[in-house]
């Protein structure tokens, strides 16, 4: 049905590595025109940052899951770090710190959502974009969604993808293939 109706997206969603039944799904509880800009957005990353590995499973837990889930991606338990980045006399953390590979004195700063996100996460963007400015040792922050195992949803909303657009922050959806 997809490939008659939008046949741009369509073939958008299979290079991005995603079998028929999950683009089903994905526009059974997204709205299409949704769909069209977070996965046409210059800021969509194409490749992932964890190379082929994609989540087991569709989270339902608020996100804890995804976290846990990018952050082994990042490394063994080990190797999870955690640091109050301060912005505005407020403490940022972010769900995931990377030693960046093409540079090891820099880290990649990670932030996992899950479902539909909406402007409840700019202060996040906000506070994101001042940090990759300021700190030296921050080479990219990267935003990582994924669909939610409750609603079926994914992304950002418009305002969250304007915003990301805005700061020049790239983004990955991960959704099990």
């Amino acid at each position: 049905m997809l490939k008659r109706v939008e046949p741009a997206l369509h073939s958008n969603l299979k290079r991005y590595g995603l079998a028929d039944a999950r683009i089903a799904e994905l526009v059974a509880f997204n709205d299409i025109e949704h769909l069209l800009r977070i996965f046409n957005s210059p800021q969509l990353m194409r490749q992932s940052p964890f190379g082929s590995s994609r989540p087991p499973l569709v989270f339902a837990d608020r996100g804890k899951s995804a976290e846990r889930w990018m952050r082994n991606q990042i490394g063994p338990p080990s190797k999870w770090r955690t640091k109050c980045y301060l912005v505005k006399f407020r403490c940022r953390f972010p769900d995931g710190i990377q030693v960046d590979p093409n540079n090891p004195l820099a880290v990649i700063l990670h932030e996992a959502k899950e479902g539909f996100v909406t402007e409840r996460a700019l202060k996040q963007i906000e506070r994101d974009a001042a940090i990759r400015v300021r700190d030296d040792n921050v080479s990219e922050v990267v935003w990582h969604f994924f669909m939610s195992g409750t609603t079926g949803m994914v992304g950002p909303s418009q305002e969250i993808l304007d915003a990301l657009n805005h700061y020049n922050i790239p983004y990955y959806i991960h959704i099990t293939a």
